[in-house]
């Protein structure tokens, strides 16, 4: 129900409405944290979870703000209920999963198409 977007640089990533006006006074992220890149084919979990409230009458989100190292092509994030979730990874290593649940394991496959062995999260 709600568009965000993940503002990522260096290493500190911030999440916001996609329609926030963050050049006004006293404007706040919905959340953010700062973690290097993590070598090889870690994939680690940067901050803690973020709640999203969506509109009326619907299931509030759970954002959490991954990076992943440059050996990374692409990962899959496992739910506490077992579904699973591929997000896009952006510039640097940067990735959101955005979800009704609790992610609680990610797995990779890495540059060379090799799979990555399951890490948990939390």
């Amino acid at each position: 129900g709600t568009t965000l977007v993940l503002v990522a640089g260096q290493d500190c990533a911030y999440l916001r409405p996609l329609d926030a006006q963050p050049s006004q006074p006293g404007y706040q992220p919905l959340g953010g944290a700062c973690g290097t890149r993590p070598a090889g084919s870690t994939i680690a979990a940067i901050g803690h979870p973020i709640p999203v409230m969506g509109p009326p009458g619907t299931e509030r989100s759970t954002v959490t703000i991954f990076r992943s190292g440059p050996s990374i092509a692409r990962f899959t994030a496992r739910l506490a209920d077992g579904r699973t979730v591929s997000p896009a990874i952006g510039t640097d290593g940067w990735a959101v999963v955005a979800v009704t649940g609790t992610v609680v394991a990610v797995r990779g496959t890495d540059v060379q198409g090799r799979a990555v062995p399951e890490q948990l999260v939390g």
